[in-house]
């Protein structure tokens, strides 16, 4: 009876010690997993930080490619216009080479005839010879109108070219602009990217951690209910050593008061009411 006594006080021990210790782990878990959510949650926000930074950049991406594409285009119109202008320069000195004498003078001596056709009273031959010299210097000037010709077409041509050369300088600082923005959200991608995958990693060091004390818990969970086992097993034996006890105590003192009532009444001493039950119990009255 001491024996058992001792060994359920010895168990009543244990299973406080192992109650802490449970309670201590689940805490400790509880904590383990509410940092692991909240790098989880930082870890998640990062990605999203970074998908936003690259949505911009590949944005961004697309509109230089429009641009870098658009600057070819002014460059190849350039390049065409230019290689017009070198042809017309051609052409220009070809004619140049055919005049005889300088146009101007041509000119002057065309403005002078003319002048004195329409102011003079000239004899039909020299008024004939005078319309063939007219004529001859506008043949002779015809090179000359198309060298005018084609210098306003080339001049034409020279405008054109600054203005798309201006074009694709706006275009190249608007593609450089650009280019630059994207580099700075592909870096901030990158730095989010790198912090999701450290606190990622955390996290999933955390959710280690926690399921290592939830299984020490677990552990030490199934200890204590076997232990609880035990002690509840022991309890009923030393309840029912207890009642055996008793019973046998009650036993003996039934047994007692017996004697002494049959004693009493072999003496023929008075007897007591409990006395007399006892013996008509043991049918001896």
């Amino acid at each position: 009876m001491d024996s058992l006594e001792a060994r359920i006080s010895e168990l009543e021990q244990k299973i406080s010690a192992l109650q802490a210790k449970r309670d201590s782990l689940n805490e400790g878990a509880k904590r383990w997993a509410e940092k692991r959510d909240d790098l989880n949650t930082r870890a998640r926000e990062h990605r999203e930080e970074a998908a936003r930074h690259r949505a911009e950049r590949d944005e961004l991406n697309r509109q230089v490619k429009e641009l870098k594409e658009k600057r070819v285009e002014l460059q190849n119109q350039i390049a065409e216009r230019r290689a017009r202008i070198d042809d017309l320069a051609e052409r220009i000195l070809a004619l140049q080479r055919k005049m005889g004498e300088d146009p101007r003078l041509m000119e002057d001596r065309v403005k002078k005839l003319d002048w004195r056709l329409q102011t003079s009273v000239l004899d039909p031959g020299e008024e004939k010879r005078v319309v063939e010299e007219i004529r001859s210097l506008t043949r002779k000037l015809a090179p000359w109108r198309e060298i005018e010709k084609l210098v306003k077409e080339s001049s034409k041509l020279e405008s054109e070219v600054r203005s798309l050369v201006e074009q694709s300088k706006t275009n190249y600082k608007g593609m450089a602009t650009l280019v630059e923005e994207s580099g700075v959200h592909h870096r901030k991608m990158a730095e989010a990217l790198a912090e999701a995958r450290n606190a990622q990693a955390a996290a999933d060091e955390a959710h280690s951690e926690f399921l290592r004390i939830r299984a020490e818990a677990d552990t030490v969970h199934g200890e204590y209910v076997q232990t609880r086992s035990e002690l509840e097993a022991l309890g009923e034996e030393m309840a029912r050593l207890e009642k055996e006890s008793r019973e046998d105590v009650e036993r003996r003192a039934r047994q007692r008061m017996e004697e002494e009532a049959v004693e009493k009444l072999r003496k023929g001493e008075k007897l007591t009411l409990d006395d007399l039950r006892v013996l008509v119990r043991k049918k001896l009255v």
